[in-house]
């Protein structure tokens, strides 16, 4: 059965709703719940992001948000964060986090029937304390997590520097987490666009400044 998601216009006004793959094919816009984790360090603020899955339809062994997921049509930004729980294994309270706002992500185009334009309700989870064996993905979902400093992801997006090197650790097939260190490149990441992740990246400095 096909999860069925509000749709809207440009304007983030509500048109009706219609099934998943019918809002992808369409390119109708609809509503996400991306959830950021960040660790503050002596050395700077880390910012974690998930390893695709392989077996992933969209975006396979790519970088992506720490959390993210569709909201469905009777659901509010509220019920999204089970999302966290069901990519990281951390359960964690809508109170313990803090908005970042509602960002508008427009789909750059070139996939042949899959468009996606979204509504996402962006929160940020300060995870001082978090080491990486709190965390257990689903295998299915998430291959894996890594961070790197907001230090160097601003100038890694903004063109300056051309890789970026990343620590956290990759589920075997046994189930195990080999911890590594990797050296991408932006061709590693979800296509967001840099426009995007250098908004992310100055919203998640302003937030961690008031706490």
């Amino acid at each position: 059965m096909s999860e069925i998601l509000k749709t809207f216009n440009k304007n983030q006004e509500q048109t009706g709703t219609a099934p998943r793959v019918e809002v992808h094919r369409k390119g109708l816009w609809h509503e996400t719940f991306h959830c950021w984790f960040v660790t503050r360090k002596d050395e700077g603020n880390f910012l974690c992001f998930q390893l695709r899955s392989s077996v992933k339809q969209d975006y396979p062994s790519l970088l992506d948000i720490t959390a993210a997921g569709h909201l469905l049509a009777d659901e509010s930004p509220e019920d999204g964060v089970r999302e966290v729980e069901e990519e990281t294994g951390i359960k964690v309270a809508m109170k313990e986090l803090v908005s970042l706002g509602t960002i508008a992500l427009e789909d750059p185009g070139g996939r042949d029937g899959f468009t996606d334009n979204e509504f996402a309700h962006t929160y940020l989870c300060i995870a001082d304390h978090l080491e990486w064996e709190c965390f257990s993905p689903q295998p299915d979902e998430v291959a894996g997590f890594y961070r790197a400093s907001i230090q160097q992801l601003l100038p890694f997006f903004k063109g300056d520097i051309s890789s970026l090197r990343m620590e956290g650790f990759r589920l075997c097939k046994n189930g195990l987490q080999v911890n590594e260190i990797i050296e991408v490149k932006k061709t590693a990441f979800v296509p967001h666009g840099n426009s995007y992740f250098m908004d992310i990246l100055q919203r998640i400095e302003q937030a961690v400044l008031r706490f």
